[in-house]
């Protein structure tokens, strides 16, 4: 018996796709001919876009592990599936933390008067609000030291990072956190997921989810750093809108399908469906997204 898992068959199969039409397997009693006949090159494609329009915020995307938009792709792949011939198509319940991440917006005046709004991605953590009225202060790398002489009680910090040189954002987030600050916005200066000024990008945080924080494209942050320094307080007023939540024991589920052949060797194949941004499978598509 062999067997397939369609996710990833899809995402190694992509690099062929041109299209995006789907050809009906012909009548056959090798059910491994009849999938090859089922997955021509040109069906991944299919596969790939569906499971890219899976997502809790309409402009980012994100289908992440529990969230409704990855509840949904289960079932889409479940189909998908047994519509290409697999056999013993299950669905494996599973518990885990789950994230539902439907947008995070950040307003401001800028400096001659005009209002501003950012489009933010955020790190799985928990924080909601529509339109607070916050502080919004910088305080560099966000280290203890960038926080000696500052009052980061209730305001929102802006700190500049770079998670392949430095360190982690849960290092920072919570730093902050232990300031009494509301959340951190990073601006990802350098190193993974990031391509350019407008690029934006977000990874695992590995931290508590009460230490929230958001990122901004390195354009948005040098325009946020520059509103701050010309402040006489050195802080600006911004309107955070965010919707991040956090649930524990949430339910997701683990997609099989079997392709019987003529021996008894199993080959495994196997990844994760969930993804940031608008990506069909996260292995294949990268953590950024660029906002130009």
């Amino acid at each position: 018996m062999r067997k397939f898992n369609i996710i990833i068959l899809a995402a190694l199969l992509s690099a062929f796709a041109t299209g995006c039409a789907k050809e009906q397997p012909a009548e056959t009693t090798d059910p491994l001919e009849g999938f090859y006949q089922s997955v021509t090159a040109d069906y991944p494609k299919t596969v790939m876009d569906a499971l890219s329009g899976f997502g809790t915020d309409p402009g980012l995307g994100f289908r992440t592990s529990g969230s409704v938009a990855e509840l949904a792709a289960a079932d889409y792949l479940c189909d998908e599936m047994e519509n290409i011939g697999l056999e013993n198509v299950t669905k494996d319940r599973l518990t885990v933390d789950s994230w539902e991440f439907t947008g995070a917006k950040l307003s401001f005046a800028d400096s001659d008067g005009t209002e501003k709004e950012i489009t933010m991605a955020s790190y799985q953590t928990q924080f909601e609000c529509d339109g607070e009225e916050l502080p919004l202060i910088y305080a560099g790398r966000g280290t203890a030291a960038d926080y000696e002489g500052v009052d980061a009680e209730g305001k929102l910090v802006l700190i500049d990072i770079n998670q392949a040189e430095d360190w982690r954002i849960n290092w920072p987030a919570y730093q902050a956190k232990l300031k009494g600050a509301a959340a951190v916005i990073a601006v990802n200066t350098g190193g993974y997921y990031q391509y350019d000024k407008d690029t934006l990008g977000v990874s695992d945080i590995r931290g508590p989810s009460d230490a929230p924080a958001f990122t901004v494209t390195v354009r948005d942050g040098d325009t946020l750093k520059k509103l701050i320094a010309d402040s006489p307080d050195g802080e600006i007023k911004v309107a955070l809108t965010a919707n991040s939540s956090i649930t524990h024991d949430a339910e997701t589920f683990a997609i099989t399908g079997e392709i019987v052949g003529a021996t008894d060797e199993t080959i495994c194949v196997a990844a994760h469906y969930d993804g940031y941004f608008h990506s069909f499978e996260d292995d294949a598509s990268g953590w950024g997204l660029s906002l130009e």
